[in-house]
This record gives structure tokens, C-alpha cells and sequence, in this order.
């Protein structure tokens, strides 16, 4: 692609919504496995920081059990949710779908969080590096299958699959 435009009104990933069978089971994986620190749990739904807490980098498991906003009571003419509902369960996995999302990990820290969901008995293919992007790249599964990634920019591993995407 020529001619890099800056975004008009995208600064940065925010969060990522997934929907989950176990909210429970995700949030243990999610912590447990991947190392990410929780804002809020409640029984179906939860955020957790994807970053340091505190910054707007979160991702938030829904429950597969949630209704789609088409059918939920809904209050007012805005079509927002009722007011007695949780902000973050404001969408149903139904409104969303299954995902792909990557997780930065600085190279210097690669090798510790693979080994670390190694280490928890969970399959991670790679490394995949991705020359043109001058990153590295694993992949792993969660709990319902979405795929999740750690992506490291920074010198390429140079003995795994090779990529030239990114």
C-alpha cells in the first residue's frame, strides 16, 4: 500500500469482545494462561486488562447464554439496554461472533510467554515470522477456539515458518 494515511478517528485498540462458552473457564485461562490482570467479573461477563491496568486496552468475554440486543427489553428511543443491565454486557457473543486478535509481547519477552502457556499445557504453533513487518509470531487457542496470538515486533526468530504479511 503507498501513500500511509494517519487514521481520522482510530488512535489504537481499545478492546476486543468474545464470546465464551465458560466465562469462568476463560477468565482462569485468560489470566492464568496468558497473564492478563481483571477489571471486573461477574457471572456473565468480564473484563480484563490486555495491557497495564488502568490503560484502555481490555478485552471482555461474554457469555454465549446473553440474548442478542435484538431481543432484549430495551428502555427509551435510544436502543440503549435497560438501566438495570451491565455496561459490559451491553452485546451477546450472538451480536459479535468468533475472533482472531493478536497480543503485543515485547521480543525480549517472547520466549518467557510462550513458554509460559507452554507450560499450561496449551498446543502454540510457531514461530511465525513475518519479514517485511520484522516480527515474530505464535498462535494458540482459547477455550472456544478463537485464535489468539502473541505478535512481537523486533528481530525475527529466523528459524520458524516464514510469513510475508503481518
Amino acid at each position: 500500500m503507498s501513500g500511509a494515511r494517519e487514521p481520522k478517528f482510530c488512535f489504537g485498540l481499545s478492546e476486543v469482545a468474545l464470546g465464551v462458552e465458560s466465562v469462568s473457564a476463560s477468565v482462569r485461562f485468560y489470566t492464568e494462561v496468558v497473564g492478563l490482570v481483571p477489571e471486573k467479573v461477574e457471572e456473565q461477563a468480564a473484563i480484563l486488562w490486555a495491557g497495564q491496568p488502568g490503560e484502555q486496552r481490555r478485552l471482555i468475554l461474554l457469555s454465549r447464554a446473553l440474548a442478542p440486543l435484538a431481543r432484549r427489553d430495551r428502555s427509551g428511543v435510544t436502543g440503549r439496554p435497560a438501566e438495570d443491565s451491565s455496561p459490559i454486557s451491553s452485546f451477546s457473543p450472538k451480536d459479535i461472533g468468533r475472533a482472531h486478535f493478536a497480543f503485543l509481547v515485547p521480543n525480549d519477552r517472547l520466549d518467557e510467554a510462550v513458554a509460559h502457556v507452554r507450560e499450561q499445557g496449551v498446543d502454540i504453533w510457531g514461530p511465525v515470522d513475518f519479514e517485511l513487518a520484522r516480527a515474530t509470531a505464535y498462535y494458540f487457542l482459547d477455550p472456544d477456539s478463537n485464535l489468539v496470538e502473541f505478535w512481537s515486533p523486533g528481530e525475527t526468530q529466523a528459524a520458524g515458518p516464514q510469513a510475508t504479511g503481518g
